[in-house]
């Protein structure tokens, strides 16, 4: 995939993201990579595709990743296999994926940028370079948290990201690199191949959102990298109606596209990490749009009249 002005390329045809924020259902957050079952993910990946969702954003925990001995830098095999065979099964389903970096980590006590970040991201970086599957590196997924809360500065922040993003062009010439941010993501456009942002809340705050980033971003693809709903808080016919009219208005302004959050509901055995255990009533669990039995809800006949699947 390439970029053409403000939309994405493939094979001289435009390609709209059409995508989802996958974990494994029975695995996610900290049990993805070290405890991933390769064939419920090719299970699960058939049913993304046949909705016709083409990307996924996924993310990855560099402590999942490496292991730090005597300042040595020494990736863990059995994580980077199953890495490896994840992008091989997305990729020969058509796939593309958006991978997300420095996930759920806290960059140092002061939002410096480290010497064994910048190791860790560029090995990343580097063993994918000339992956086709990938379609963009996500150098932090919502940064402006960390100043929004008052925790850091603005200015450690933006920083930081800069720092991020030069690592990873002079490791990966070969993908454009996003940070999903929450607010603002007009405000870090310029460091940015790719102006991401996410959204949570009502419609209307969103059709504001993307008119002000519009305005101001008219060179560069604009994604809506996540976008959920929890049926936990919602009915389904809700979830499905305020999905559809986020794609409405995505295509409506010519955007690059959009992923919602999440794929797939989690039982609560899948999110219980002692001793911070989900309730059945927990947001958390019920993003998705497929159940933990894999049964479609409303949401995904609004992804299927999107993608033409209906």
């Amino acid at each position: 995939v390439t970029i053409d002005g403000d939309q994405f390329m493939l094979n001289g045809q435009p390609f709209p993201v059409y995508g989802a924020n996958y974990y494994p259902r029975s695995t996610p957050f900290a049990r993805f990579l070290t405890e991933t079952d390769l064939e419920a993910v090719s299970a699960e990946l058939d049913i993304l595709a046949d909705a016709g969702i083409n990307t996924l954003r996924i993310f990855l925990r560099h402590d999942d990743l490496f292991q730090c001995q005597d300042e040595a830098l020494l990736p863990l095999a059995d994580t980077f296999a199953r890495l490896d065979a994840i992008l091989r099964y997305a990729g020969s389903r058509g796939f593309r994926l958006i991978v997300v970096l420095n996930h759920d980590s806290t960059p140092s006590p002061d939002f410096a940028f480290s010497q064994r970040t910048a190791a860790e991201m560029a090995f990343i970086a580097r063993r994918y370079r000339e992956e086709p599957a990938i379609l963009a590196w996500d150098a932090l997924d919502r940064g402006d948290q960390a100043y929004l809360h008052g925790d850091f500065s603005r200015e450690q922040v933006l920083a930081w990201l800069a720092d991020a993003v030069q690592t990873l062009r002079q490791a990966d010439p070969s993908h454009p690199v996003t940070a999903g941010w929450w607010q603002n993501a007009e405000a870090i456009a310029p460091l940015l191949d790719i102006v991401s942002f996410q959204h949570y809340g009502e419609y209307d705050s969103l059709r504001q959102r993307i008119a002000i980033i519009r305005s101001q971003v008219s060179d560069k693809p604009i994604l809506l990298t996540a976008v959920g709903y929890s049926t936990s808080a919602l009915e389904e016919t809700a979830q499905r109606n305020l999905l559809y009219q986020t794609f409405e208005e995505i295509a409506a302004n010519q955007m690059a596209g959009w992923l919602v959050y999440m794929a797939f509901d989690y039982p609560l055995t899948a999110t219980c990490t002692e001793p911070d255990c989900p309730g059945d009533d927990d947001l958390i669990n019920y993003y998705g749009i497929w159940n933990t039995s894999y049964f479609p809800k409303l949401a995904v006949d609004a992804v299927k009249r999107i993608t033409g699947r209906d």
